[in-house]
């Protein structure tokens, strides 16, 4: 029978093992499934195995549910399988196969090369039929089902996040579905095949296709136009028509999200608005809170007696992170086991406390900073971010001066060149000594003045050999080991950069006026 045509849209094999009715199916003959076209889904009865008229380019489901013959019918999937091919059917579909597929029957179908799929267990070939056929006729009417459950549930819901993304992932048959900000900090649900910094990645709408997986990547953009976070929709076996679905899915819950968003940014602002206030009455007037202050800080959340140890998370390119980055970066504080106050944002970054009762161990602060760096995923912003954390401190008076200490600790840590440094403000040692050289605007001219020639060269990848070479004592095996460069290379650049520069690393003082001069270059950039 010659192939006919049917659908406006055509569908293909990869579209058909996509099809709900026969997801969870085990695929054999081909890696994964093909872009070969489907215009008729055949059945076939096991006593008709030879006398059922197979359409080119269709679906040859065989039907063993009754199966009652010699053996367990595992021949009669070999046959299908040979008249299919002779037919140029597209694939094989079987259903109520009793027993595992025999390797015979494996290594003919990657003979042949021909799709063949093993219904999932309890399937019916009737329904199966029936579903399928109006799918290939009608692919499009089947997605329109789809998307009108998907409106009807998203107007009877009040259009929280949580409860939007469930119903994309039913409309798109089970898919897993979650939100990512645009600075790559999970929302709402976990990644199953793609992974936040990849989907962040991209500038608009994207389709991915992988040997075992496919996903729809969508952009959300915020009231300014850029982008706020992103929708994903992923699941193991896609073809072109759920993708063209999903798409359209996630399109529909885009505006609901958009609306939720509006809705969380208005109070994040406003919260933010009453954090910042009350901190700055609290940093100003440690020793004379006036009640209204101290009743509303409590009504907040906030812990203002007790010890303290104040946190503090800097970004090291004077990125900013969207308020829904911040609240995401608070909840995963609080999943790691550390009780903070909400985070405020100040001039250079994001400050919080947390409060104990009785006077911490001389280790608490070390112990932290390994919760942290274990616990907390940072956001994908560019250059990373930074975390002090000062020591403990008593009181209301204490506040103010832990949480300097960890804006001191996090300026220290920033200039370290980790993608999540942490620095403890006990164990700077005299490294807090160079917190003035930093923040000084003479030293930064003369940092410029020192660097001029090296700089003026713009080769970027010389400069920062030189920084890893002078952060790692001057050690070219280590060098070449962090920076994944031959020896060789390492010294080659090491000698350019004296050259460009006039001078020798061999002095100490010279070491030092260069490894700081970077640091402070650097961190100039990065502001």
């Amino acid at each position: 029978m010659s192939a006919a045509t049917g659908a406006l849209r055509q569908v293909r094999v990869a579209d058909v093992c996509a099809h709900g009715v026969v997801v969870g199916g085990e695929l054999l003959g081909v890696g994964r499934p093909t872009n070969a076209p489907v215009v008729a889904v055949d059945l076939v009865t096991a006593p008709n195995v030879l006398g059922t008229l197979l359409t080119e380019s269709g679906v040859a489901v065989l039907n063993l549910e009754t199966y009652s013959g010699p053996g367990d019918g595992q021949y009669l999937i070999d046959v299908l399988m040979r008249r299919a091919q002779a037919a140029r059917a597209s694939m094989v579909l079987v259903v109520g196969s009793a027993t595992p597929v025999s390797a015979a029957t494996r290594l003919l179908a990657i003979t042949l090369q021909l799709p063949t799929l093993i219904a999932p267990r309890g399937s019916t070939a009737v329904n199966l039929v029936v579903e399928l056929r109006a799918f290939v006729s009608a692919p499009d009417l089947e997605a329109s089902k789809a998307l009108l459950r998907l409106v009807r549930g998203l107007r009877s819901d009040p259009g929280t996040l949580a409860s939007i993304l469930p119903m994309v992932s039913t409309s798109l048959g089970g898919a897993n579905v979650y939100a990512v900000t645009a600075e790559g900090v999970l929302l709402e649900g976990v990644p199953e095949f793609t992974n936040a910094p990849e989907v962040v990645s991209y500038a608009s709408t994207a389709r991915l296709e992988g040997d075992s997986f496919g996903a729809l990547l969508l952009p959300v953009p915020g009231l300014t136009g850029a982008i706020s976070l992103w929708l994903v929709a992923e699941r193991a076996q896609v073809g072109r028509v759920w993708l063209d679905t999903a798409e359209s899915a996630l399109a529909l819950a885009s505006g609901h999200v958009l609306a939720w968003l509006a809705r969380q940014q208005a109070a994040i602002d406003r919260d933010a608005r009453l954090s910042s206030a009350l901190l700055t009455e609290i940093i100003e007037h440690p020793d004379s809170i006036p009640r209204s202050i101290a009743e509303t800080a409590i009504h907040a959340g906030w812990n203002l007696s007790g010890w303290h140890t104040g946190i503090h998370f800097r970004t090291r390119h004077g990125t900013s992170m969207s308020a829904l980055s911040v609240q995401t970066l608070s909840r995963q504080i609080s999943s790691a086991g550390l009780p903070v106050n909400p985070l405020v944002e100040r001039t250079d970054g994001w400050s919080t406390w947390l409060t104990s009762v009785t006077e911490p161990g001389p280790d608490f602060a070390r112990k932290l900073a390994r919760t942290i760096e274990l616990g907390v995923l940072p956001p994908a912003v560019d250059g990373g971010i930074a975390v002090g954390i000062g020591s403990p401190k008593r009181h209301v008076r204490g506040i103010a001066v832990t949480l300097a200490e960890a804006r001191q600790a996090a300026v220290i840590a920033a200039s370290s060149t980790k993608p999540f440094p942490i620095r403890v403000i006990q164990e700077l040692g005299p490294s807090r000594l160079l917190l003035g050289w930093y923040s000084s605007s003479a030293f930064a001219d003369y940092a410029s003045e020192m660097l001029g020639p090296l700089l003026g060269t713009g080769d970027t990848e010389l400069i920062r050999t030189l920084e890893a070479y002078l952060e790692r004592a001057c050690s070219t095996a280590q060098t070449a080991r962090a920076l994944g460069l031959h020896r060789n290379t390492v010294l080659q650049r090491i000698t350019r950069a004296e050259r460009i520069l006039g001078t020798t690393l061999a002095a100490a003082d010279t070491r030092l006026a260069l490894q700081l001069a970077l640091r402070v270059n650097r961190m100039s950039s990065e502001d």
